[in-house]
């Protein structure tokens, strides 16, 4: 979940809220798969990817992991990336024509793209999105109102979602060098099961369910709630 990188580097330059207008309209993607193949292991998922994962295929966890999804160690932690197969390392929900099987359903990564996030490590603890250059490999894109981009119901209440796991994430990446290798395994194999593996109820909010299972990580992990320490 780090970021450090210099904006300037690899983005327009520029920073924007939900109501803004980017230049991300690609013409639906049409006769164009790119960002669905040869992603590696980027496209790492959060709690929120999960539930809709679960909404759209009607499959148990364990299912989407084996056909869908690989285990990504990152600072000490275990979170589940979308795999990539075959010779042009496609998505695996890539149908035949180059579509996305799951596009109502889709990742947040996955909406995002090219747009990305740059979390306020040192005031607030929130983040302003920001557009990768020449992430797209379309050209003449047209401006779209990011919010109609991003495509995701209640986006404030998803945005305050994604800072909470954020901060979680990077408290529990800080706590890991203090402990014993055991205990390491022990904390993210947890961490996995509680926010991964274990079912969500998918006819029902997912809000609601996130917070109670960050009520047990802070149990069992300590001062991991998600709120800055330093505030």
């Amino acid at each position: 979940m780090s970021n450090e990188f210099r904006l300037e580097d690899v983005t327009d330059g520029k920073q924007y809220g939900i109501h803004d207008m980017v230049r991300v309209g690609c013409g639906d993607c049409e006769g164009c798969s790119a960002c669905c193949r040869g992603m590696g292991t980027s496209v790492i998922l959060d709690p929120y990817d999960m539930w809709n994962l679960e909404r759209a295929l009607g499959e148990d966890t364990k299912a989407i992991f084996r056909d869908h999804l690989e285990k990504h160690v990152q600072n000490g932690l275990i979170l589940p990336n979308l795999k990539m197969a075959g010779e042009e390392e496609a998505c695996t929900f890539l149908d035949e024509n180059g579509r996305c099987g799951i596009h109502p359903y889709r990742t947040g990564l996955c909406r995002l793209y090219p747009l990305g996030r740059k979390y306020d490590e040192t005031e607030n603890g929130g983040f302003f999105y920001i557009l990768m250059r020449d992430a797209c490999q379309k050209r003449n894109l047209t401006k779209v109102k990011l919010r109609k981009w991003i495509d995701t119901d209640n986006l404030p209440e998803n945005d305050a979602y994604h800072v909470r796991w954020h901060w979680f994430v990077r408290t529990m990446e800080q706590k890991m060098p203090g402990v014993s290798v055991p205990e390491q395994m022990k904390l993210a194999e947890y961490i996995l099961k509680l926010f991964f593996e274990m079912p969500y109820r998918t006819k029902e909010s997912f809000y609601p369910q996130f917070e109670k299972r960050m009520g047990m990580a802070a149990r069992k992990c300590g001062n991991t709630t998600g709120e800055r320490k330093d505030r």
